[in-house]
């Protein structure tokens, strides 16, 4: 059901600010894996596991808390998805983790505009490990 083209592509729609990029051969991609043996069970498991209560120490606030290792954290601006609350929750909960918004990009803004996504990642690799 999943690996319909006209069902993938409402929720690609969705994730996409850029909807020109919701061409066939991203379908054809998404696709593929939706057609293997156990992908629905597998994307309800995914589904309900999100929705599902989790105890405190499994929470995202909580885990982030044990991270320890430098984080970038980027988002598109026109992130349907994950709401703009959610990054600001994240940049409060970690004012050392950067957070960098895509103008123009939705929820996948390494494939919308991967020049600018990718310069934003190595300019920032530079920054935090200099050679």
């Amino acid at each position: 059901m999943f690996s319909r083209p006209w069902l993938l592509g409402l929720g690609l729609r969705a994730a996409y600010h850029q909807r020109h990029r919701v061409d066939p051969p991203l379908l054809r991609l998404f696709a593929r894996p939706c057609r293997r043996p156990g992908a629905a069970g597998s994307l309800a498991g995914m589904t309900m596991g999100m929705m599902a209560a989790r105890p405190p120490q499994a929470t995202a606030p909580e885990l982030s808390r044990r991270i320890t290792c430098p984080v970038l954290a980027l988002r598109g601006r026109e992130d349907r998805l994950a709401p703009p609350a959610m990054a600001q929750a994240v940049a409060r909960l970690r004012p050392d983790w950067p957070l960098q918004v895509l103008e123009g990009c939705g929820h996948c803004p390494h494939d919308e505009d991967p020049k600018r996504f990718n310069g934003m990642v190595l300019a920032w690799l530079r920054e935090t490990f200099p050679a």
